[in-house]
């Protein structure tokens, strides 16, 4: 009985530890999903929609969101 209790917390801790590996990424992507889709977007005056350097401008903005996301769910000890 106290191998078969064992086993049953062992496997709720692993599948807890699961869950919030997927809840931080869907923390970290959810924002990023909805910034790249508005500017996905087919409207017309987009800001910069002409300039040759503004999808790496979008780009390297979402990837800067993406890190400062992690550094501070890494200093929440969340990660």
């Amino acid at each position: 009985m106290l191998v078969h209790e064992q086993i049953l917390d062992t496997r709720a801790e692993r599948m807890n530890q699961t869950m919030l590996v997927l809840a931080a990424v869907t923390v970290v992507f959810s924002p990023l999903t909805l910034i790249s889709g508005m500017l996905g977007m087919n409207v017309a005056g987009i800001p910069f929609s002409d300039s040759p350097w503004a999808f790496w401008g979008v780009a390297g903005g979402l990837l800067l969101i993406a890190s400062l996301l992690v550094l501070w769910m890494k200093a929440q000890k969340w990660l």
